[in-house]
Parts: C-alpha cells; sequence; structure tokens
C-alpha cells in the first residue's frame, strides 16, 4: 500500500457528511460526499473535485458522455419494453446487429472500455474501498440553466466555485443480516 497525502480537501470536509476520494489503481483523481438526495438508497450522488491527475481521464470520461448522449438521441435498440416482449434469443439477435451495424453503439462499448481501463473505485475517509456496481462522472454543461439548481446549490454550501462535475456511484447490495 503506498502512503497518501491528506485525503480530504478542506471545502468538502466541512460538515457535509461522509468524504469519499476517487482513485484509478494507486493514483488519486479528486474527492466527493456522495451528498446529493436521490430515491435510490443504492445510488448516491455529489460534486466531484478533480485533483490534477484526473485532466488524463476526463477527456475519456468526455467521450464516453458524448457517445451515450448520441446513443440516446439515436437509439438503435427497441425500447425497453419492445426488447422484454422479445425472446432471449432475438434479443442476442438485436444486439448483435446494433453492435455490428451502428457506429453509436461501437463507440458507447469502446468508451466504456476505456473508462473500465483506468480500475476507478472510491475509498472512504478511512482509506477503505467502498464496494460499488459502477461510478461514472459527468460534466455539469455550463449553460445548464435552472435545471443546475441542486448542483449549484451543493456547490454554494461548500463556498466553492462551481461545480463542473457530478459522481454517480451505485453502491454494492447489501447482505441482509
Amino acid at each position: 500500500m503506498i502512503a497518501h497525502r491528506a485525503l480530504f480537501t478542506p471545502a468538502l470536509c466541512a460538515g457535509t457528511g461522509l468524504q469519499y476520494s476517487l482513485w484509478s489503481h494507486d493514483e488519486l483523481l479528486g474527492y466527493t460526499n456522495l451528498s446529493m438526495p436521490s430515491e435510490d438508497p443504492d445510488q448516491q450522488s455529489g460534486v466531484f473535485e478533480p485533483e490534477p491527475p484526473f485532466e488524463r481521464i476526463e477527456p475519456i470520461l468526455d467521450a464516453l458522455q458524448r457517445a451515450m448522449q448520441e446513443f440516446e438521441s439515436d437509439a438503435p435498440l427497441p425500447s425497453p419494453e419492445e426488447m422484454a416482449a422479445m425472446s432471449r434469443d432475438d434479443q442476442i439477435r438485436v444486439i448483435r446487429a446494433a453492435l455490428g451495424e451502428h457506429s453509436v453503439v461501437r463507440r458507447v462499448v469502446e468508451s466504456q472500455r476505456a473508462v473500465d481501463a483506468f480500475a476507478l473505485h472510491l475509498r472512504d475517509e478511512h482509506d477503505r474501498e467502498v464496494p460499488t456496481q459502477f461510478i461514472a462522472i459527468h460534466r455539469i454543461p455550463d449553460d445548464l440553466g435552472g435545471d443546475a439548481g441542486p448542483l449549484r446549490a451543493a456547490t454554494d454550501a461548500l463556498g466553492a466555485a462551481p461545480a463542473r462535475y457530478v459522481l454517480v456511484a451505485r453502491m454494492e447490495e447489501r447482505a441482509a443480516p
């Protein structure tokens, strides 16, 4: 285990609950408090404060976000309801056809593989790894306007510059006692 510098920035430590740091292998990428409200108890999100090494992964995350937005607007796959009505064999056939025929699907898959190679993981304030199913980091558009209310409020509460990123993490399901 490598020795880590102080794990949390003063802005995030100012009475905002549990703090987390984001890592790629053994490189610190930034911090979050995952304090934004969520209807899903296993999914948490919060303002993400990047450290300089985050600049290395940022273009890859941006490419994934652009590919996902293009995928959602140009969805080459049937709706979830239509997929559910298909047999498993038909679902596989449709997905394979989409992967072979639609460049947007290939870009999503390639971008996700590039992000996966960074082995993103969270650590708590005691430097313990936090089990997650996935971690996503989304850039907050400058022109978000009224939709940015909760994000801007979370940043304002920290007394920091306007938030540029939100980190979303789906926590591993906990075993029943």
